[in-house]
């Protein structure tokens, strides 16, 4: 398993995405869809 399947498997627990619909083929790439696909904390 490389970096980017771990953080992408990371992904989809964090997100709640299927792994399919995490995008990115580099380390950057999939951290920047977790920021932008990180479910905002309740009440803000």
């Amino acid at each position: 398993m490389t970096n980017v399947e771990a953080l992408k498997n990371l992904a989809v627990k964090i997100t709640g995405k299927a792994l399919n619909e995490v995008t990115g083929e580099t380390i950057a790439e999939v951290i920047q869809f977790i920021a932008d696909n990180y479910p905002p904390k309740s009440g803000t």
